[in-house]
């Protein structure tokens, strides 16, 4: 047999869903009694994410802190910043809203920054002595950005809505000509026609959940009011993939719900409502078209305990699909799926602070087929939730009013400071296999692979695959793994049947439960005259 020229060759893969190893990362600065808070959050790609918070921009990949910054105007006097809403440009940009105070004045704030977290324009936008706020952001198809938001003073806040050139200049400016029009919570594009999610003191009970459909030059074409004679606070407007939304909110004081509507706001069935013996608050909720499910993230609480929950629903069959606590939190404050749908991040804030006195913030990477954690064990046992499902009633009212077109005072530009973050895990889980190194060797009876680990833990066996174009992959050999070690373990196999011409191989590590999700792979190729 002749013998094969090898060349080294190195892939690596990741794993379906952000990659914390352990059931909790925790993200705290540098300095201590740094205070995290984060109010959204934005996937790049399946392991990598930006985050925004108060004053706050941050990207992490792969559970490492890629880049921190501040964004606060440090030349004037009482000044302070909260972003609620971060969004990705069609070019991968970030776009971050929320807002900005300059003498104790506020303003609704807009900045753009690329992927390496340099800040490319920011504008500041107030209406008279109004404060003014943006809470949600959306790009149109020409590039430009949709905000929405409120503007007002105590106890007189209206909703209101702009829009943006792709580079930062204020093309128009609305709000709603009443006050009971309150708050805009969060937004979706048709096209380029604007719906916007808010709360109102118009409809039929204390407070209501209302829904506005807004022109490409910001007139206003529909204002519908939905509620019950109890309280209903909205957080979340989803398109629902046929046509019409789902809207999750809060139901009075202990419950919370979930709403299909039809393509003009009008309800498609009952509301969902879950209760259980805590009380249940919502910070936000993700669809799921195929399945018909929503998933919220918020918080539990009773008269000794609170902490953050998640729960994902179905509304095929009024059923709850799971639930899930999240120990030595306090709260849920944002939650957000990855690009494939298959896994979702949950930010919440702890139960208290850390020993330096630094408030940090946890996240979890949660299977939204099952609620499971993505990866690791439970940091705490997760007390039940044992949620319940009824179906509620509710009341739909149009309103006939007026949006007023402002010149708002407009000015650009804010300070970036740097904020160095670091990360832990809960508990300290080691990595399934420590490598240590690789090779592809010709031999005489065929092509031999050798691979040594420094360490092993909960893993199974090594699947040999071959390719003959680095494209299609088939298996061809198993390995069994030495069991949990701390120490050096050297591996070899033989390929004694080589395919002609270039080969591919590559080597996958499998765990104890069977799971192919991997935290590496190593490959080689070779060729055979």
């Amino acid at each position: 047999m002749s013998i094969p020229r090898i060349i080294g060759l190195l892939l690596l893969l990741t794993t379906t869903g952000f990659s914390i190893l352990a059931q909790r990362l925790d993200i705290e600065t540098q300095a201590a009694g740094g205070f995290m808070v984060v109010t959204a959050c934005t996937m790049i790609s399946e392991d990598d994410a930006v985050f925004v918070g108060r004053a706050s921009v941050f990207r992490i990949s792969n559970g490492n802190v890629l880049w921190s910054k501040v964004l606060l105007d440090t030349t004037v006097y009482y000044n302070e910043a909260h972003f609620h809403a971060v969004a990705l440009a069609s070019n991968g940009d970030i776009i971050v809203t929320g807002e900005e105070s300059r003498f104790g004045l506020h303003y609704g704030f807009i900045a753009r920054l690329d992927q390496d977290g340099v800040l490319l324009w920011s504008t500041s936008v107030r209406p008279g002595m109004e404060a003014t706020r943006f809470m949600s952001v959306l790009q149109a198809a020409d590039g430009s950005l949709y905000v929405s938001g409120d503007t007002g003073t105590s106890g007189q806040w209206n909703e209101c809505v702009a829009r943006f050139a792709s580079t930062g200049e204020l093309l128009w400016f609305r709000d709603i000509d009443y006050p009971a029009s309150q708050h805009g919570r969060d937004a979706i594009l048709e096209g380029d026609t604007l719906v916007v999610l808010g709360s109102t003191t118009l409809g039929s009970g204390v407070g209501d959940m209302a829904l506005f459909r807004y022109a490409p030059d910001g007139t206003l074409l529909t204002f519908r009011t939905l509620g019950t004679g109890d309280n209903e606070w909205p957080t979340t407007l989803l398109a629902d993939g046929m046509g019409g939304y789902v809207v999750s909110y809060h139901s009075g004081i202990d419950r919370i719900g979930v709403l299909r509507l039809g393509p003009t706001f009008q309800p498609v069935g009952s509301p969902r409502i879950l209760s259980s013996g805590y009380d249940l608050g919502c910070v936000g909720a993700l669809w799921n078209t195929a399945t018909q499910s929503c998933t919220m993230a918020g918080m539990a609480a009773n008269s000794t305990d609170y902490f953050g929950m998640s729960v994902q629903v179905s509304l095929a069959d009024n059923t709850v699909t799971w639930e899930r606590s999240y120990p030595g939190t306090s709260f849920a404050l944002a939650i957000s799926s990855n690009p494939s749908s298959i896994s979702s991040m949950i930010m919440c804030n702890p139960n208290g602070f850390n020993g330096n006195g630094s408030y940090p913030l946890h996240l979890f990477s949660v299977n939204l087929s099952t609620g499971t954690d993505m990866g690791g064990n439970p940091c705490d046992p997760s007390p039940a939730l044992n949620v319940v499902v009824t179906q509620g009633s509710i009341s739909v009212m149009d309103h006939t009013v007026t949006n007023r077109i402002h010149v708002p005072e407009v000015t650009h530009g804010i300070t970036v400071q740097d904020r160095p973050l670091m990360t832990s895990s809960c508990p300290q889980t080691p990595l399934p296999v420590e490598w240590l190194d690789w090779e592809v060797l010709a031999a005489e009876d065929g092509i031999l692979l050798s691979w040594s680990t420094g360490s092993e833990w909960n893993n199974d066996h090594y699947a040999i695959e071959r390719s003959f174009d680095g494209g299609s992959w088939h298996g061809i050999g198993v390995v069994p793994s030495a069991g949990n070690s701390a120490a050096r373990v050297d591996y070899t196999w033989t390929d004694r049947e080589p395919i002609q011409g270039t080969a591919y191989y590559r080597l996958r590590q499998v765990d104890q439960d069977g799971s192919l999700l991997l935290h590496g792979a190593f490959g080689g190729m070779g060729h055979r005259p």
